[in-house]
């Protein structure tokens, strides 16, 4: 949820201090939209913890596969790609160890 928060509040700076650019208007609504994502997926494990920790789990696989198939395929947007990725993948792993 954490994460989720941090997104929808001040991911464009996250993402202009791992970039060195403003985000344009589809980066801008990919945070929005996995900021929601985050902060969802936070509230049903908080309401009903390890119950959905396959679902979350895959979730976060597929969210990691497209960040590194992004990153090969956009040069220019590798490292928000690997970074985002990479917490996918953590945040996957330990969703599957909950389970």
């Amino acid at each position: 949820m954490i994460w989720g928060a941090t997104l929808l509040l001040a991911g464009p700076e996250l993402f202009r201090r791992l970039e060195g650019r403003v985000p344009d208007q589809a980066e801008q609504l990919g945070i929005g939209v996995l900021g929601a994502r985050y902060l969802t997926q936070g509230g049903l494990e908080a309401l009903a913890p390890g119950r959905f920790a396959r679902l979350h789990t895959v979730v976060e696989m597929v969210h990691a596969s497209s960040m590194l198939l992004l990153a090969v395929r956009q040069p220019s947007r590798r490292r928000i790609a690997v970074v985002s990725g990479a917490q996918a993948a953590l945040a996957g792993w330990r969703a599957w160890r909950c389970r």
